[in-house]
């Protein structure tokens, strides 16, 4: 695939304001020399998405170049590993053209074991890499921070997101958390929808044990961070306002988890609008901020799964007097994470999900984990 077709590269002046030790000295910019090839040992790709038809050309896609200008003058998290700028994505003639290109872009990421970093732009730009679960060629855990269980859905143009039509169908193929939910928010039918199909995790909940949502994090393949979630104090400038939401340092813990998780292959960031002539605003410094914690966590992965080598973990069986119900439980000794086991189909062995320490702590207590519950009905 020529990238150079898909793509338009990052200008050398913008790493101008970069220092010694800084996140922008350290990446690479994608095209800037005349072989124009991916640089060897690249780790993780940035890519901005200039996109915001959706939402009716409200300014979300000048928000790369300020997110950008933010990120470079951090310092650098990654150590020595590769980080390559590989441009702006050139939009699509159509919304769905974009949405191709984006899932193009990704594949051939995704097959060189390179993560990638979406800086949009509007949020739907996501879509793109659910495309393979929608066509059913891939499973995908997607975890989606919002304050609304169907995001996207604009009052203010008359459009209906793909987000929102793909959650209101269900497939076996996509799995999905919704992380800050403020109910107020959702109608009696979106919320009943949602709760029964995925795992809806409300803002009070979460704010009270920011924990809780790491294990949902560690199973999903793909993340993304509206910063629609972060309250209007935080984050003045985003596509809708609201004066409750994570605040800025919540947002940047959810990013870290991410980057820990071992199945995240994609991390995407949207919903912001640059207000007046300045591309760089409080907004997008908190976007910056969000990669770079993410970048951060990802220096700190470690690939396990009990799947791949069960001699580094523990299993743990505990029996609920109430239920007669035996749940198994395994903790990690390299990293001390807990996994447990969800009862198979017929003639297929158990399957496994990341759970926390205070899931097993409540089985000990006789309580049913409310995650086994959940996972069990579907």
């Amino acid at each position: 695939m020529d990238l150079l077709n898909l793509l338009t590269p990052v200008s050398p002046a913008a790493k101008q304001h970069a220092t010694d030790g800084s996140l922008g000295e350290h990446i690479r910019l994608f095209g800037s020399d005349a072989d124009a090839a991916l640089p060897e040992g690249t780790a993780v790709a940035i890519v901005g998405i200039p996109e915001d038809r959706l939402t009716g050309h409200r300014g979300e896609a000048k928000a790369p170049a300020g997110v950008r200008k933010a990120l470079y003058e951090l310092s650098n998290p990654f150590g020595d590993k590769v980080v390559t700028d590989l441009g702006d994505l050139k939009p699509g003639h159509t919304l769905n053209d974009t949405y191709c290109a984006v899932d193009m872009l990704i594949s051939w990421l995704r097959d060189r074991d390179i993560v990638t970093v979406l800086i949009g732009g509007s949020y739907d730009v996501v879509y793109g890499a659910l495309l393979p679960a929608v066509r059913h060629e891939r499973f995908l855990h997607w975890t989606s921070v919002h304050p609304h269980v169907f995001p996207e859905d604009y009052r203010y143009a008359d459009k209906i997101s793909p987000l929102s039509r793909m959650l209101w169908t269900p497939g076996q193929d996509l799995e999905y958390t919704q992380v800050g939910a403020q109910r107020y928010l959702a109608s009696a039918a979106q919320w009943t929808h949602a709760e029964q199909y995925y795992d809806v995790l409300r803002l009070g909940v979460v704010r009270e044990d920011l924990e809780m949502v790491e294990p949902y994090l560690r199973d999903s393949h793909v993340v993304s961070l509206s910063m629609t979630a972060v309250r209007y104090a935080d984050a003045p400038e985003t596509s809708w306002l609201s004066p409750n939401g994570f605040m800025a340092e919540e947002a940047c813990r959810l990013a870290f988890f991410a980057g820990t998780s071992p199945m995240c292959g994609v991390f995407s960031l949207g919903d912001m609008r640059p207000k007046g002539r300045q591309t760089l605003n409080v907004t997008a410094c908190v976007a910056a901020q969000c990669i770079w914690h993410f970048l951060s966590g990802l220096s700190l992965r470690v690939r396990e799964h009990p799947s791949e080598n069960a001699a580094n973990f523990q299993k743990y069986i505990v029996s609920l007097d109430q239920s007669g119900q035996t749940l198994h439980f395994l903790k990690s000794i390299l990293t001390g994470r807990w996994w447990m086991l969800l009862p198979g189909e017929e003639g297929r062995p158990p399957a496994v999900t990341a759970c926390s320490q205070s899931d097993y702590e409540r089985a000990c207590n006789n309580e049913m984990p409310s995650r086994w519950c959940k996972l069990i009905r579907r």
